[in-house]
């Protein structure tokens, strides 16, 4: 249900959307928490700039490089820890120069950038969006290996989930969006979690009865059905494995 538009005698809620990434999975709920009235404001790593489109002021944050060397296992901590840096001092700034205290902050988890949301903002909500728990344990199983592992892949791992667990410590609410996905947390971090799907447009994510496969190549038959796969990366992060394997049933 929408919310209903805040009047001009109510303080208008404010939420702060991070993402090393402008918006990220947050583009459509801060388009439609502004377009209902609260205060929307994103930050994201880039330049220190400040800019507004539909309502919502976005701020740049600057991060030092990081050297990513071969079998350097600290890169993870260090890459999470300039993250963090650059978006604490943003949030100082914030605090600080523009009297701004958001009433709710959603992070992305992993790249450190709201390991100190509560340090700055103690009585703002917290909500964690956990996408991923680097492991090849399933935990299911008894925590059995899922395929063989070596001391770099196990390093790595640990060294990668380090700043995801810090998480936990700090937020007010944690959010992943499938059962999947919450399934690959050890099971002492899964009843912290809360299931909320992100959500499918499906205005626009729809079949058609029109569209039709033109690649004379193929030699597709006239009205047979058609399976398709569409992500940025054919990997086991990313579900290939399984659709390798239903294609096989099918």
């Amino acid at each position: 249900m929408p919310l209903p538009p805040c009047g001009a005698d109510t303080a208008r809620p404010k939420i702060l959307l991070l993402h090393l990434n402008a918006t990220g999975q947050f583009e459509f709920l801060g388009k439609w928490l502004a377009k209902n009235g609260w205060d929307v404001r994103t930050a994201y790593r880039g330049d220190d700039t400040v800019t507004e489109a539909d309502n919502i002021r976005s701020y740049g944050f600057r991060t030092r490089a990081t050297d990513h060397r071969e079998n350097d296992f600290r890169y993870p901590l260090d890459y999470a820890a300039q993250n963090a840096l650059g978006a604490t001092r943003l949030f100082f700034n914030m605090r600080d120069g523009e009297d701004y205290v958001p009433d709710v902050v959603i992070a992305h988890v992993g790249w450190g950038i709201g390991l100190c949301v509560k340090q700055v903002w103690p009585t703002t909500k917290y909500i964690a969006y956990h996408e991923w728990y680097y492991t090849e344990q399933d935990w299911s199983k008894g925590g059995k290996a899922e395929r063989p592992v070596n001391v770099s892949t196990t390093l790595s791992n640990r060294m990668r989930n380090l700043p995801i667990v810090a998480e936990f410590d700090c937020a007010d609410a944690s959010w992943c969006p499938t059962e999947f996905q919450k399934s690959r947390f050890p099971p002492a971090l899964q009843p912290f979690i809360e299931v909320l799907p992100d959500g499918v447009d499906c205005q626009l994510h729809r079949g058609s009865l029109v569209f039709g496969v033109d690649f004379e190549w193929l030699g597709l038959p006239v009205g047979g059905k058609v399976l398709t796969y569409a992500t940025r990366g054919m990997e086991p992060l990313r579900g290939f494995p399984q659709f390798l394997r239903a294609v096989e049933e099918l």
